[in-house]
């Protein structure tokens, strides 16, 4: 079975909710992605790095 692990605060997703794990299973298959938290604060970093990318582009221009 595969187990989605978030890569940046290393929850476990189980069902639809995500827990800290205590004990990692040396026989589990992990996938990467983000939790909702993390992925909220990782995208809204993305959305102000391109803004900024765009804003220094059009003043060199």
């Amino acid at each position: 079975m595969m187990t989605v692990q978030c890569c940046s605060c290393k929850k476990i997703r189980k069902g639809s909710r995500w827990v800290m794990m205590t004990v990692p299973e040396s026989q589990m298959c992990i996938s990467h992605g983000y939790c909702p938290t993390c992925a909220a604060k990782v995208f809204a970093e993305i959305r102000m790095a391109s803004r900024n990318h765009h804003l220094a582009a059009a003043s060199n221009a």
